[in-house]
């Protein structure tokens, strides 16, 4: 980082991942004298455990502001193939998606940041305060305007205590790791939902590489536990509902998914139903 402006920064950004990189670039897409900050407590490149999907719409919102070549030298996908016991569909993606490990893609994005004229530094944010016409950080950053993207757990959201986002809800438990792609799942996005608690699915989405990026995760009993999950009971479901997915699996790694409080159903405002036999392309088994 270079040495902060005397009179702080204009826009800091607490997380340096997706989030955090795409509002940097933004900012200085907008205002290129801006003086912009990202802070993380992490150094880049970092693996997170993730699915490691890359929808094209990303790709739009980045091309917009002039970043491409961020999935260069990783293989596209194709095809979905979805099932839930007998009932499934599969078939060619309107547009591909690719799988790319984090540890690659977000240390790409967060370099192009930096070369648009962002800053970064490594630092754990634990408290903000306000003044009449600035925000501090930790009585050590400040800044004319603070955004946070530092995901579930936010030190910004804690502060701000914005009604209608809890900052505790259900959670859901995942185990991901990277395994040899096996022939049949070849170009594909695989997901087989389970019978467990919801949401309880798996995962194996090839990387193009001869890996995959495979996983399985169910809700947790409690909001601050997984009340029984464990690492050979994740594994077990995802060698049962992906059978071989988990032989020579290597850089597993679990983590706690917060989920949104929006329920499944109608009363859900993003619940449109139909069904995939009706997309061209699409079949049901």
């Amino acid at each position: 980082m270079s040495a902060p402006p005397a009179a702080g920064w204009d826009v800091v950004i607490c997380g340096a991942g997706p989030a955090g990189s795409a509002a940097a670039l933004a900012a200085l897409d907008r205002g290129p004298d801006l003086r912009v900050l990202l802070v993380d407590r992490a150094t880049f490149p970092r693996d997170k455990c993730c699915g490691d999907g890359i929808a094209p719409h990303v790709l739009d919102v980045l091309g917009g502001l002039g970043v491409r070549g961020l999935v260069d030298g990783w293989t596209p996908l194709r095809r979905l193939d979805l099932s839930h016991g007998d009932q499934g569909v599969e078939g060619r993606l309107a547009r591909p998606v690719w799988v790319v490990p984090r540890e690659v893609f977000d240390a790409r994005l967060l370099g192009r940041a930096v070369l648009a004229g962002a800053d970064v530094t490594r630092h754990r944010v634990r408290r903000l305060r306000t003044t009449e016409d600035a925000v501090v950080l930790d009585d050590d950053i400040t800044a004319r305007v603070v955004i946070g993207a530092d995901g579930a757990h936010s030190a910004v959201r804690d502060e701000l205590g914005t009604a209608g986002t809890p900052r505790h809800g259900a959670h859901a438990l995942a185990l991901r790791g990277y395994a040899p792609t096996a022939a049949a799942r070849a170009g594909q996005q695989v997901i087989r939902f389970g019978d467990r608690p919801q949401p309880s699915y798996a995962w194996a989405f090839d990387r193009g590489d001869g890996l995959s990026n495979v996983g399985y995760g169910e809700l947790a009993a409690a909001p601050d536990g997984a009340a029984g999950l464990s690492r050979e009971l994740l594994l077990s479901e995802l060698e049962r509902l992906l059978p071989g997915s988990t032989r020579d699996g290597t850089a597993w790694r679990a983590h706690h998914l917060p989920l949104s409080g929006w329920g499944w159903g109608p009363s859900s405002p993003t619940a449109r139903c139909c069904s995939p036999a009706t997309r061209p392309g699409w079949s049901t088994r």
